[in-house]
């Protein structure tokens, strides 16, 4: 879970996909540190969220994460590509 949302604040440039993603701007916000301070939390919860867990479906949930978080950029990417065009 902390993948996509560590990540989410990288494609918020965009300016055609601001109009999409502005439930996520939250999650871009910095403490005056420069720290993403609701993505570490957010990040925390989920790492807490999987304690219980057995250590086969820790790692099968990380690499559906890992899968979503390489897939998802690509979308975007193009979206932005035809968009500025």
């Amino acid at each position: 879970m902390r993948a996509p949302f560590s990540n989410l604040p990288h494609f918020l440039p965009c300016t055609t996909l601001q109009h999409f993603f502005g439930c996520f701007k939250v999650l871009s916000g910095r403490s005056r540190y420069g720290t993403p301070t609701l993505a570490i939390g957010m990040s925390a919860m989920g790492v807490i969220a999987a304690a219980p867990l057995d250590f086969e479906a820790i790692i099968e949930l990380v690499n559906i994460l890992y899968c979503f978080s390489e897939v998802r950029p690509t979308p975007s990417y193009l979206l932005c590509r035809i968009r500025a065009e």
